[in-house]
């Protein structure tokens, strides 16, 4: 860290980016600036689903932090890491894993079976068993992380904007790029008609989006109208 900088003014203005520590130390000293009770907490994010043993598993890089509020006579969550740390986490997640995880659950339903004798025979039947399932499962990682991907995004508040279809014109988004910073980057290279009606389709859908009461019929009709007069003024894909 350069000399004479804190490590949350090096995290807030300068590097911006780091784990989820470094997001919810950062949450929780700002909201106790703002006047908002806060604490730290911690704890492990439970995401990942099991078809096999049909349940959630927790890995220790589930570990995760976050910060939490008092608001309204009440403690609420306030998760202000990008939720992209999930699929990074998962990059990181060793090829065998799969394997391993349905060798473990065998091992498992063993045991609850009694002690087992098992032959010669028995090895030349199970060794090839457990070899194409590993295969399976190995070869299934991909499709099922992104059927649950694609979950994810369908069931999140606001998941029906017509911003997104908007967005997918607009020039490309950085990965993890705030929606904040890259629409502040690219609105000086847009027409002013286009970056005015923007800033009304940017208000609606940030309160459809994250608002906890969310926005009423008409400010519904008026999101899909401006989106699709903009739309009407980007070139398409």
């Amino acid at each position: 860290m350069p000399r004479g900088r804190t490590a949350l003014e090096d995290f807030l203005l300068h590097s911006k980016s780091g784990h989820c520590e470094y997001f919810a130390a950062a949450a929780t000293l700002l909201l106790r600036a703002a006047g908002i009770p806060a604490r730290y907490a911690t704890g492990f994010a439970v995401y990942e689903y099991s078809k096999l043993e049909q349940a959630y598993v927790v890995r220790m890089r589930h570990a995760h932090a976050w910060a939490r509020a008092y608001i309204d006579g009440r403690w609420i969550d306030v998760d202000t890491t990008p939720p992209s740390w999930t699929e990074e986490e998962e990059r990181s997640a060793p090829a065998w894993q799969s394997l391993v995880d349905f060798l473990r659950w065998a091992e498992f339903r063993w045991a609850q079976r009694g002690a087992l004798e098992a032959g010669i025979g028995w090895a030349a039947v199970l060794v090839p068993l457990l070899l194409f399932f590993g295969w399976r499962l190995l070869r299934g990682k991909r499709a099922a992380a992104q059927t649950a991907q694609a979950g994810a995004l369908r069931s999140f508040a606001g998941a029906d904007s017509e911003f997104y279809a908007v967005a997918a014109r607009l020039p490309a988004r950085a990965p993890h790029e705030s929606l904040a910073a890259w629409l502040a980057h690219i609105e000086p290279t847009l027409d002013r008609p286009v970056r005015e009606i923007l800033g009304q389709v940017k208000a609606l859908h940030y309160r459809y989006r994250f608002d906890p009461r969310g926005i009423d019929a008409a400010e519904r009709r008026a999101l899909r109208s401006h989106c699709l007069a903009l739309a009407a003024r980007l070139p398409l894909d």
